[in-house]
């Protein structure tokens, strides 16, 4: 088997870039330093003091913050979602610890951030589809039992509670009409 040219190599990484939606970054432990490599693996971005510009300047969404702080720290392991404000609109990321052979995690941890924006928005949508009537926005029929169940079974013993059902006559007809 032929070994791939380093040229032939930097070229095919290019080109899994730019056809993905992933970035490629590393955070340096030892110097606190973020460094947002670009689709030919050149530093395109480095923020010094990263730990400190997290909590004052990120764009990250504050109630995220902590979590990507244990991620770089190493008290959570894996992967972590979180939200980027841009402007108005919010992105949701996932990102991913890298596990390279020969590199030592309590010096440098490379990461891959994957916009899942589209991913998360699509399952919010068809959640809505599986738990909600399309033309009255009502709870379906198992959804409700079921929020019905969760409540009886977290609520106090010893408090009242009610539950009322409508049943409309000839209600077919005003469905069916508007």
């Amino acid at each position: 088997m032929q070994r791939i040219g380093e040229e032939q190599a930097r070229e095919l990484l290019t080109a899994i870039f730019r056809n993905n939606a992933f970035i490629i970054c590393e955070y340096v432990v030892e110097t606190d330093t973020f460094v947002v490599y670009d689709e030919e693996m050149n530093a395109r971005k480095m923020i010094p003091n990263y730990l400190e510009y997290l909590e004052q300047d990120s764009i990250i969404h504050p109630q995220d913050r902590q979590k990507v702080r244990d991620l770089y720290l190493g008290k959570a392991r894996g992967q972590t979602e979180i939200r980027i404000q841009k402007g108005d609109k919010t992105v949701r990321m996932l990102v991913q610890i890298l596990s390279i052979n020969g590199i030592d995690k309590s010096k440098r941890l490379p990461l891959m951030v994957t916009d899942i924006t589209k991913e998360k928005t699509r399952e919010e949508i068809l959640e809505e589809q599986a738990t909600k009537d399309a033309l009255t926005s009502l709870y379906n029929y198992s959804f409700g039992r079921k929020l019905i169940s969760e409540y009886l079974q977290h609520k106090d013993p010893y408090a009242t509670c009610g539950i009322m059902l409508l049943d409309i006559d000839y209600f077919k007809y005003v469905n069916d009409t508007y």
